[in-house]
Order: structure tokens, then C-alpha cells, then sequence
């Protein structure tokens, strides 16, 4: 998808459209300050001219910690350089807990500016600013959830190691309880 966002934005005659992703992940855990870093770097490099940031980076050589209300405002400038920004945020239930003001705030500003915002993420109770917009339940099938299986316990020594039997009833508790219990994905898209 973002190969096609990007494809679309520099290639069509929609010029001057901008795009920014971010991914969290759970392994290498970002604060929303990050996340919105992030964002502003990759439209900077498609801007011109964004004396906006070169004022934050030396707002950051003087504060001793930057924090998102000093982003956030930049980074809305740089949205507005754009005839549309598309942002795109993947896994943000990844994003810390104790970063929900922060992310509340982030989100409302992008959501209330001229950007496009396209959110994935499973249901967390941090999400309640995205909450009210349509969403689209992605669900995998129990076929989706034995394959997954079935290739998780082939990968694993230790698994490898059961029975056939006990292999083939992990992949059906599984896939059966999978797909009744909501293992699924949300993806929210944010737009006006």
C-alpha cells in the first residue's frame, strides 16, 4: 500500500500531494514524540523551503527536551504545504499506554488539519479519538489461522517435537477459538 501511496503522489499529476508512515513496533518500543518526528522528517524531505523546522531544530539546541507540543505545530505547517498529506500509522495499539495524551493530541491536531490519516491497529482502549470514525474489522478465517499455525509449530524445536496427533490439536483448538474470539485487526480511516 505505501509503495502505492508513494507511486501515486510522485509519478500522477496530482503533484505535490505528501506522504508519511510510521510503524510502531512492539519490539522496539516509540513514544508518540517519535512518531511524530517521523512524520515531520519524511515531509520535510518532500517540501521546499520549510524554514519551520530549521526553527524547531534550534528550539531543540536550546530546550533540553523537546516534547509534542513543540512538534506538533511544525509538523501541521508542513502538512498545509501540501495540496493533501496522506499519513499512514500501522500497529498504533503498539504505541505505550502512558503515551495516550500525547497521541490524543497528535491525532486530533492531524485529524483536524487538511490530512488524509489511515490508522491500523487491533482495539485498545487508547484509540478513543479514532474511535468514532468508520473502521473496518479485519477478521482471518480459520483456514488463515491454521496455516499460520501449522507453520509457527514447524518452526519451532521445541513443537516439532509432539505428536501429530498434538500438533494437529493445537491447529484446530486454534484456528477454531481464533476465529470465534476476535483475533482481528481494526483499521480506522480518518478523513473529512
Amino acid at each position: 500500500m505505501i509503495d502505492h501511496l508513494k507511486e501515486f503522489c510522485e509519478d500522477s499529476i496530482n503533484s505535490n500531494l505528501g506522504l508519511a508512515y510510521f510503524y510502531f513496533n512492539y519490539k522496539s518500543p516509540s513514544t508518540v514524540l517519535g512518531l511524530a518526528l517521523a512524520l515531520l522528517e519524511q515531509l520535510y524531505i518532500q517540501s521546499t523551503l520549510a524554514t519551520e523546522v530549521q526553527e524547531l531544530e534550534m528550539l531543540a539546541e536550546r530546550k533540553k527536551e523537546m516534547d509534542i507540543s513543540d512538534v506538533v505545530p511544525v509538523l501541521l505547517s508542513l502538512c498545509s504545504r501540501f495540496r493533501r498529506t496522506y499519513v499512514i500509522i500501522d500497529a498504533l495499539d503498539e504505541c505505550l499506554a502512558s503515551h495516550q495524551g500525547d497521541l490524543e493530541q497528535l491525532l486530533t491536531s492531524l485529524i483536524a488539519s487538511r490530512c488524509r490519516i489511515l490508522v491500523f491497529s487491533r482495539p485498545n482502549p487508547i484509540l478513543k479519538v479514532v474511535e468514532r470514525y468508520p473502521h473496518i474489522e479485519i477478521r482471518p478465517t480459520e483456514n488463515d489461522i491454521r496455516t499460520f499455525t501449522t507453520a509457527q509449530i514447524a518452526r519451532s524445536s521445541r513443537l516439532k517435537r509432539l505428536s501429530q496427533d498434538d500438533k494437529d490439536r493445537i491447529v484446530e483448538v486454534l484456528s477454531r477459538e481464533g476465529s470465534n474470539h476476535g483475533m482481528y485487526v481494526q483499521r480506522y480511516r480518518l478523513s473529512h
